[in-house]
């Protein structure tokens, strides 16, 4: 700050809107004697290809949720679903109903299991690739995070970040074979309570 000039913060992204309030408060003939300067380092020329950006990361991870629904309906109908003859056949050949239910249940929570655990692999290595790409010239713009309040504490963000991944990848693939091993237990005991006459038929 020297005599003549004075410099002070406002949020990223607030320029139209501290202009708008500096018109409509400071007198006309106050403001010709007066020149605002804002630097944002680019800021607001980039601001809208990130919103973009997580627009399309929402749309594609409701795309993979609905993808990954679609599937476990699919490998529960054909392995739990139609299976109806075979747990007929193993309940007449003296197969309890526990044993049934882990005859069933078994496969499909295995099968799910792997290919959770492959997807979850496979999405952490290319996610660690995209970190380290290195993007330097390709972009028209850049912001700094000078005046922002993220550079006060950046490496923590960071920390919290990571932290936040990691807790991703242990939870959401862990809930994804407790609801399959959860609808396969319901729908083996939804068959079960047929005859096996009944069964047979079918």
């Amino acid at each position: 700050m020297q005599r003549a000039t004075t410099s002070f913060q406002i949020p990223n992204g607030t320029i139209d809107e501290y202009r708008t309030a500096y018109e409509q408060n400071v007198p006309e003939s106050v403001r010709t004697h007066l020149q605002l300067t804002f630097d944002d380092n680019g800021y607001s020329e980039v601001v809208g290809g990130l919103e973009n950006l997580r627009t399309a990361a929402i749309i594609l991870f409701a795309a993979g949720l609905l993808s990954a629904l679609a599937i476990l309906v699919l490998l529960l109908y054909f392995f739990i679903v139609k299976q109806k003859k075979r747990t007929a056949i193993e309940r007449s050949l003296g197969m309890s109903k526990n044993q049934c239910r882990v005859s069933l249940v078994s496969g499909v929570v295995l099968l799910s299991a792997v290919a959770v655990i492959l997807g979850t692999v496979c999405s952490s290595v290319l996610f660690d690739k995209v970190q380290t790409l290195d993007l330097t010239g390709q972009n028209e713009h850049t912001f700094s995070t000078e005046y922002s309040l993220w550079a006060r504490d950046e490496s923590a963000v960071e920390t919290e970040d990571a932290e936040n991944t990691g807790v991703l990848e242990v939870v959401i693939p862990a809930a994804m074979t407790v609801l399959t091993a959860g609808l396969s237990v319901i729908l083996v005991n939804r068959s079960l309570k047929y005859e096996l006459i009944e069964m047979l038929n079918k």
